[in-house]
């Protein structure tokens, strides 16, 4: 044999024995091994992945896990300040609109149902400035603030002595909010409670008014007449405002 007949032998018994592996399918019984890890990995990979996401991420577990009991972790500040401001602090009028509201909101807070946490404070918590109440919603003090006016009562009394159509009782009070620190928990938690609250408080104002008023009324015509006028007018603006 020559020595070109041996050289070829000898490298298709290389060829044969050390060569490039042939393919195979993926579900072929020798990549069983490769099959088994690679689906106990998927497995570890995605269960830890929705275990992440339901306990970290989710936001149930931050906004609806026990609602009720953390109602009173949205702080709502009521701030009377009605009467307790110059001019209207040397009046001689005794306030009516601020006591009535602040014990509406200690009364909520008393009843021990689920509410948000009504927090009555005094004006002087605030150096009698409304503009440092609303600094403290700005802050993220509150979520909100329920403020009484320092004339709230006495353009009431100004109004019903004089006649002047031009009151808005609606202007007696000021609510001030961020719905943009989280608009969720303000349309879902803190309005549905806040809104009928003051539906509520001005029923009571209005009715411990009439009653005073009335009383004063039955020996003053003028008055009795200057509250007709007034209370014209207010009707309407009471369904503008709701």
């Amino acid at each position: 044999m020559s020595d070109k007949e041996e050289q070829s032998n000898g490298g298709d018994s290389e060829q044969g024995k050390g060569g490039p592996p042939q393919p195979v399918g993926f579900f072929d019984h020798s990549l069983s091994h490769v099959r088994k890890d690679i689906f106990s990995k998927w497995l570890l990979t995605t269960v830890t992945l929705m275990v992440f996401i339901l306990g970290v991420l989710s936001i149930y577990w931050a906004c609806l896990f026990r609602v009720e009991e953390n109602l009173s972790n949205l702080v709502v500040y009521v701030v009377d300040m009605d009467a307790q401001v110059a001019p209207y602090n040397t009046s001689g009028i005794t306030p009516l609109v601020g006591p009535v509201i602040t014990d509406l909101a200690r009364s909520m807070v008393a009843s021990g149902s689920p509410t948000i946490g009504w927090g009555p404070l005094f004006a002087a918590d605030f150096d009698y400035d409304p503009i440092a109440v609303r600094q403290a919603v700005y802050n993220f003090d509150a979520w909100a603030a329920i403020i009484i006016n320092p004339n709230a009562t006495a353009l009431l009394y100004e109004a019903v002595q004089t006649g002047n159509t031009s009151y808005d009782p609606m202007g007696a009070c000021q609510l001030v909010y961020q719905d943009s620190r989280d608009d969720t928990i303000w349309f879902d938690f803190l309005a549905p409670i806040i809104q009928p609250f003051m539906m509520q408080a001005q029923e009571m104002v209005g009715r411990q008014w009439a009653s005073t008023m009335l009383q004063q009324a039955t020996s003053n015509q003028t008055l009795l007449a200057n509250m007709a006028a007034v209370c014209a007018l207010y009707q309407p603006r009471l369904a503008d405002k709701y």
